[in-house]
């Protein structure tokens, strides 16, 4: 004979009922996992994007200064105007170039890493070595400068 949860033990003293403890905070749950889970992915990404436009904003300044713009009024028209080249490029080139890089290289391993995760088993440990490579790839921009970008 089997006893259901809500029985008494020979002591007199009930089981106590298995409570499931979530670690999301109930505000981000929803009835749909698909929901949660793309919240879930969003959030970080608001990060990521935030720390880019810093990121990117800093590299366009130092390579501004790299190629010899004059960096005595940051506000002056010669500033936001140089025409000077750094690595065959235009300092503020260097955002566009930079995302365009990213995407083809995105748009080239995507399928392959997508392959790769569906026909494997290994989902949850290719997820956490991508997050953290973008940590530690995040952690080096905090100590771009000068004589480092």
């Amino acid at each position: 004979m089997t006893e259901s949860p809500n029985e008494n033990h020979e002591n007199g003293n009930q089981s106590p009922e298995t409570k499931v403890v979530s670690a999301t905070p109930s505000c981000l749950e929803y009835d749909v996992p698909a929901q949660q889970g793309v919240l879930l992915d969003a959030m970080p990404r608001g990060g990521l994007v935030i720390a880019n436009i810093f990121l990117l904003s800093a590299l366009i300044d130092l390579a501004k200064e790299a190629a010899g713009c004059p960096s005595d009024n940051r506000e002056a028209d010669e500033w936001i105007k140089c025409a000077k080249t750094i690595y065959g490029f235009k300092p503020t080139s260097l955002a566009t170039g930079m995302a365009s890089t990213g995407t083809f290289i995105t748009a080239f391993l995507s399928p392959i890493i997508g392959a790769t995760i569906d026909s494997t088993n290994y989902r949850w440990e290719i997820g956490m070595l991508t997050a953290a490579i973008l940590f530690v790839a995040n952690l080096f921009q905090c100590f771009i400068s000068l004589n480092l970008w």
